[in-house]
């Protein structure tokens, strides 16, 4: 059977940190945010106690800067490392520069690689995400298939997302 179209993409570090990142923004991200709501909504609970009763306004400011740093460390530095934690167990697996080139048939697509082959039918996909250099496509068995968007041939990006959602839309 012909292919459809076809997307070359050599993931690097860099790539695959982006598609990490994006993925995590959606999960954890709204969780960590979460969090930092309540640590900024402590702290103005504190601040209103400090006022009423006269207490130490540098005190509680020097809180506001500790929050700012837990802030950073849950939303900034947290999910860059687990990024990094997970790219050392991939290149652990598969090598340092993992080039795929992924096939789209009418019904499924077919990722060979240099020691991967996988065949996932468009009904597997449960989202399709977008990041700047990447389309991202989350599969029921938590896996994500990352496809540089500069790398299709016989489709662009839409037309690829167009027909992932009409054959799971005949379904």
């Amino acid at each position: 059977m012909e292919f459809l179209a076809e997307n070359h993409t050599i993931i690097d570090k860099k790539r695959f940190c982006e598609g990490m990142l994006r993925i995590s923004r959606d999960t954890y991200g709204r969780s960590a945010w979460k969090g930092v709501l309540v640590l900024v909504g402590l702290w103005l609970a504190l601040l209103a106690y400090t006022l009423i009763s006269g207490g130490s306004l540098g005190q509680t400011m020097s809180y506001l800067i500790l929050i700012g740093i837990m802030s950073l460390w849950l939303c900034v530095y947290l999910p860059r490392y687990s990024a990094g934690r997970a790219w050392k167990a991939q290149t652990a697996k598969y090598g340092e520069s993992m080039e795929r080139t992924t096939y789209f048939y009418p019904e499924h697509l077919v990722i060979n690689g240099d020691v991967l082959e996988k065949q996932v039918p468009y009904a597997d996909i449960v989202q399709i995400q977008t990041s700047r250099n990447l389309l991202i496509l989350i599969c029921r068995d938590k896996t994500a298939v990352l496809l540089a968007k500069d790398g299709f041939s016989g489709m662009n990006e839409e037309e690829i997302m167009a027909l992932i959602q009409g054959v799971k839309h005949k379904e």
